[in-house]
């Protein structure tokens, strides 16, 4: 990992990337007075100087006087994990009420994007509470192939959460997919499978579960997602999944490359 992966894994925590900049530049030198801190970094004195109040707020970062000078030097490093457990805790307890409030806010239309594969993972663990609530069926368009490309690691350890669900899933997917993206799938006995020829894959994946339907862009130069959360607009969906369902044969043969 280097410095620019330290930076990003920083602002992933919570920090601004000018205070991730001004930290890791303390990490580095152990101690440091501000005018060493702004040539390391380039950023202006003032803005280091309040970073550097901001941080030590957090408890992250400490000072004291050497020479009349004032010198800052960073805390224990593994008060970023104590911090961040503690937030954890706050937000575990806050979240049932926040799904409840989303749940009673009525039944009107809703729509919302997100971005990045972080975005995404977002979505499925909400289709994996969706089925912990009981969801029992769900209906996806999906080119499989894309998204193992795109999330090699997650996209397999859904799979294999979402099998040890009672949920049925109805999949439409590209024939030409490899094997290895269908072996979860095959072997899960509630999934039920029909293909379809390579040049009407689709660039994702569209899931339609309980009153929403999920549109996954799974394109490496710019993952996102798109929600519409409408009773209305799900059962539409879902009748036109039906309708090209019930025209596809009931076995298709796989056929890898082709």
């Amino acid at each position: 990992m280097n410095e620019n992966d330290l930076k990003r894994a920083l602002v992933l925590y919570g920090m601004k990337r000018r205070q991730a900049r001004v930290f890791l530049s303390l990490i580095k030198r152990l101690e440091a007075n501000l005018t060493q801190l702004v040539n390391d970094t380039g950023i202006a004195r003032a803005t280091v100087y309040l970073d550097l109040n901001t941080l030590e707020k957090e408890g992250l970062v400490s000072h004291f006087k050497k020479n009349g000078v004032t010198y800052f030097t960073p805390e224990s490093l593994n008060k970023l994990k104590i911090i961040l457990q503690q937030k954890e805790a706050v937000i575990d307890q806050a979240l049932p009420f926040m799904k409840a409030m989303m749940a009673n806010a009525g039944a009107g239309s809703s729509m919302r994007l997100v971005k990045g594969t972080a975005g995404i993972i977002s979505i499925w663990e909400e289709i994996l509470d969706a089925y912990q609530a009981g969801l029992s069926d769900v209906y996806a368009f999906s080119n499989l192939e894309k998204l193992f490309a795109l999330m090699p690691r997650y996209f397999p350890r859904f799979l294999e959460k979402e099998a040890r669900f009672p949920v049925y899933i109805w999949l439409i997917a590209d024939a030409t997919a490899s094997p290895q993206a269908f072996a979860t799938l095959q072997s899960n006995p509630r999934a039920h499978l029909k293909f379809i020829l390579p040049h009407s894959a689709f660039p994702g994946e569209i899931t339609i579960y309980g009153n929403k339907i999920a549109f996954f862009y799974a394109e490496q130069s710019s993952p996102q997602a798109f929600v519409i959360e409408s009773a209305e607009v799900a059962d539409m969906q879902k009748k036109i999944f039906l309708l090209l369902w019930n025209t596809l044969p009931e076995e298709t043969p796989i056929v890898p490359g082709a």
